[in-house]
């Protein structure tokens, strides 16, 4: 029968999660193309666009803010819950020892 296990070395798992929310947090579009929308504002395809990439990188930001906090937070959490599984199941073993 197959034995489906989970081994976990919660040291590294951290760090893994710490690097998700770092990799997270690093993740930034740049404004620059904002620099230079005078040179649509007059058109409305350029109001268009200008609504739009604003769209974008103000919801680029909340998402770079939430998943650099959020997503590690949970894992920490599944991190957290698998050690106290571990730890009930383990103290929930009852070894018998037979006397010679």
């Amino acid at each position: 029968m197959k034995e489906e296990k989970v081994y976990m070395d919660a040291g590294v798992f951290t760090e893994i999660v710490g690097s998700i929310g770092n990799s997270a947090a690093d993740c930034v579009l740049s404004d620059s193309v904002l620099e230079n929308i005078e040179v649509w504002e007059n058109t409305s395809v350029g109001k268009k666009m200008e609504k739009l990439l604003r769209d974008v990188l103000n919801s680029s930001k909340v998402y770079r803010e939430e998943s650099s906090v959020v997503l590690p937070t949970a894992y920490l959490k599944l991190r957290d819950s698998m050690i106290r599984v571990d730890d009930v199941a383990s103290k929930s073993i009852k070894v018998d020892s037979a006397k010679e």
